[in-house]
């Protein structure tokens, strides 16, 4: 059973080509009659962006530079968390097709559905790029390793997780009303949009322990200059290893018992 596992794990990596092309296909696809294709999602999210930001560092008493990069650094990982997690609970069922006609590894709709999202944050990056270079930010050769470590470190939790999900969302699809809804209120109570201050530091649990705030502000807070204001909590590398540890372990095990009844599940 966990062979069997291992091996569809690491047969849908070998075919990296194939999920690579067709993630960018579906893209394609998508957009084949836009004038700005998949740039349209970076136009509305810089409109998105640029208008809470200036209503929000008003409201927060921030200087609309360091809110701007906080802001966008902020959303757009968000935005590439959410849209993983969502498109995964429907990796299988969307793909019941190829599982019962096409001798293929389950994975490859795993990686497929993690390397669409990929481009769509590649395509948003530009947004990143711009922000770093005309706003107050800390560039350093170590802060751009920092956050590239840690979205490596994002992307494999993602990965991982969207193996439960996509699973236990094929055997059970209610679950992904529910799964929509548990997104909107972590990103309510995850600082994305506002800063922790010490008002808050009674409820500081609200943070402490959770991962969601521990990977972005990892992969956003290098990048801030020092002049920011310090969050009364930081990003604990201690906390992502072990829920990188137990999320890899529990997707796994669950992926394994119930690989081969997905075919049956779709």
């Amino acid at each position: 059973m966990f062979k069997l596992a291992l091996q569809d794990i690491w047969g849908g990596l070998s075919k990296y080509q194939y999920w690579c092309y067709m993630a960018w296909q579906e893209i394609v696809i998508r957009y084949r009659r836009s004038v700005l294709g998949p740039f349209w999602i970076t136009a509305s999210t810089a409109i998105y962006i640029i208008a809470i930001s200036v209503i929000f560092s008003a409201l927060f008493n921030q200087d609309i530079k360091h809110y701007l990069l906080y802001m966008t650094l902020g959303i757009l990982t968000w935005n590439f968390m959410s849209q993983c997690i969502v498109e995964s609970t429907d990796a299988f069922i969307a793909n019941a097709g190829f599982i019962k006609q096409v001798p293929l590894e389950k994975s490859v709709f795993i990686y497929q559905t993690i390397m669409r999202n990929v481009y769509f944050f590649l395509h948003n990056f530009i947004l990143i790029v711009i922000c770093l270079t005309f706003l107050e930010s800390k560039i350093t050769i170590y802060g751009v390793s920092k956050s590239i470590f840690g979205f490596g470190i994002l992307v494999v939790n993602l990965t991982a997780f969207s193996f439960l999900l996509a699973t236990i969302c094929t055997r059970f699809m209610d679950l992904r009303q529910i799964i929509y809804s548990v997104i909107q209120i972590v990103f309510m109570v995850t600082p994305i949009m506002w800063i922790p201050n010490e008002g808050m530091r009674k409820r500081a649990f609200i943070i402490d322990y959770n991962p969601v705030f521990h990977f972005i502000d990892f992969i956003r807070r290098p990048l801030l200059p020092d002049s920011f204001p310090v969050a009364i909590t930081q990003p604990n590398f201690r906390f992502i290893v072990i829920f990188t540890f137990v999320n890899l372990c529990m997707s796994f095990l669950v992926f394994a018992k119930s690989r081969r009844n997905i075919a049956y599940w779709v």
